[in-house]
């Protein structure tokens, strides 16, 4: 393989002579890799697993997320780990295209003026908090009159420090294995959607304030800088600030005409909590959730009275608490508030983005003879299983897809056979780290 290199993606990393490992891009979010490992001397006899990891939407030159660039293929190994968490899920292009994701923002955001009140969108520190900031900075760019009065504010510790180490990244650039020279994390859209060159390191550098403008976290109501570049009609100004004393804030009451963007993206905590047990009981208040809210959640009981209304939640009888001391437990019958769910926000590929990964983008071989499924609720992982024994018998490849459960039995991955003694190989295993134990005594004896 290629001597030890200081570069991240696509290179083989030389971990001991005969093991070694490699690195690609998945598109989920900043920092988010497949991994992949090889052992065994280099040549026929040797082996190679690749672990997905989670695997995001943005397929390359048709990337819907702001930010981040496209997935990368793997090419070929012996196994393959895949995760399934929409494994079962085919979503529509107004559910994923920038378009559709920004229309739904923005339905939400004309419902917050017309009732002079407060949107809170609930959103994960990593990833959906920039996703959300970005979109709301285009739709005010495109109308900034009809926006002026508006008043945006992010209320995430977390996410404020994450929005440092996103631009950093998305200022990295590296090498290829071509001996050209791309951004590291930072999307081609980004410069496809302004009408700029990729290849411009001028144009790099507008894309780049940009980004740093939108995810500013200078404690101002308007900016007094403002982008280089005009890309769509409307002057690209900072609309954030950040939240410095929600204790404070909350005391003197929030103006009317509000976005809050707060953690948790489960609303489980933190200052989501703090924020929705003193404004669900206000009619002029809406909850936006940009992503999926498991029903044990916060997040997903409030989504699971989306389309209950006023009149029937009066007749709830259980009440809606929350961990956090700085949050009062609200009853379920005087909420009020108008609750819905943002669409085309998530970061994890559906069935077709899985398929595309499975099948290195171009359809015509697979990633592995063994692919292995995980991450996933059952349906899910069925319904991916199915689809890629259906792809695989298509492209008339032999493909084997298998999902694990305590009770499958071992697999030897040095020569594929099935069943392996479990008892036997744990009892091989300790044996194994005994020895080791029993050496690294002896060295640290004679230390």
């Amino acid at each position: 393989k290629e001597p030890a290199s200081r570069f991240l993606l696509g290179r083989h990393h030389p971990i001991n002579q005969d093991l070694f490992l490699q690195f690609f891009r998945t598109g989920h979010v900043v920092g988010a890799v497949s991994a992949a490992i090889y052992w065994g001397t280099p040549g026929d006899n040797q082996r190679s697993i690749v672990f997905s990891g989670d695997i995001g939407p943005n397929a390359e030159d048709s990337e819907t997320l702001p930010f981040l660039r496209h997935c990368m293929y793997p090419g070929h190994f012996d196994y393959a780990v895949l995760e399934s968490t929409y494994g079962g899920v085919e979503r529509t292009f107004d559910e994923v295209s920038p378009e559709g994701r920004r229309n739904g923002l923005r339905r939400w955001l004309d419902r917050t003026i017309e009732s002079n009140g407060v949107l809170v969108i609930p959103a994960f520190s990593l990833g959906r908090t920039q996703d959300i900031m970005f979109d709301l900075h285009w739709i005010v760019a495109e109308n900034p009159e009809r926006y002026c009065d508006v008043s945006f504010l992010l209320d995430s510790p977390s996410g404020s420090k994450i929005n440092d180490i996103v631009l950093r990244a998305l200022a990295r650039t590296e090498p290829t294995g071509t001996g050209k020279v791309r951004p590291l994390w930072l999307g081609k859209q980004m410069f496809r959607w302004f009408g700029l060159d990729a290849k411009n390191p001028a144009h790099t550098e507008h894309v780049i304030a940009l980004c740093q403008m939108v995810l500013g976290q200078a404690p101002i109501t308007k900016a007094t800088s403002s982008c280089p570049i005009n890309p769509i009609g409307g002057k690209w100004s900072r609309i954030f600030s950040t939240v410095e004393n929600r204790n404070a804030l909350s005391d003197h009451g929030l103006p009317k005409k509000t976005v809050l963007v707060v953690s948790s993206g489960t609303a489980d905590g933190g200052p989501a909590a703090f924020w929705l047990s003193r404004l669900l009981c206000q009619p002029t208040t809406s909850v936006a959730f940009p992503g999926y809210c498991a029903p044990s959640t916060v997040g997903g009981k409030l989504l699971s009275l989306a389309e209950v209304s006023i009149q029937e939640r009066a007749m709830l009888s259980e009440p809606l608490k929350w961990q956090d001391s700085n949050a009062t437990a609200v009853k379920q019958s005087n909420i009020t508030a108008a609750i819905g769910l943002l669409s085309g926000y998530s970061a994890h590929a559906d069935q077709a983005g899985l398929l595309r990964w499975a099948f290195n983008g171009s359809r015509s071989t697979t990633v592995a003879g063994t692919i292995f499924l995980q991450h996933g609720e059952d349906p899910k992982r069925e319904a991916l299983a199915k689809a890629l024994q259906s792809e695989a018998l298509r492209i008339g490849q032999t493909l084997r897809v298998a999902s694990p459960t305590p009770e499958t039995p071992w697999l030897n991955l040095d020569n594929g056979a099935d069943a392996v003694n479990r008892q036997e190989e744990e009892e091989l295993l300790r044996a194994q780290i005994l020895q080791l134990q029993e050496k690294l005594s002896r060295i640290q004896s004679c230390a």
